[in-house]
């Protein structure tokens, strides 16, 4: 089982209790950044923990699901 403190973990629980599918989640990603370059399969892989999102990234998905969300920790 993931570590329920990771970042994956932290991003998917904020979702589902925004109601969003990963997909509606990436729509709403690359509206604010003005460019479509996030798909659902980058927002899987975030929430897997098998990448990590840049700092950019990170500053959006806070505002898009309204939490903070900071770096991972060691």
């Amino acid at each position: 089982m993931p570590d329920q403190s990771s970042l994956g973990h932290r991003l998917a629980r904020l979702r589902r209790r925004r109601g969003l599918s990963q997909q509606q989640l990436a729509d709403r990603l690359c509206a604010a950044a003005g460019t479509a370059t996030i798909s659902r399969n980058e927002i899987s892989r975030w929430e897997r923990g098998v990448r990590v999102p840049s700092g950019a990234w990170l500053t959006l998905l806070s505002q898009v699901l309204g939490a903070a969300l900071g770096p991972p920790g060691p």
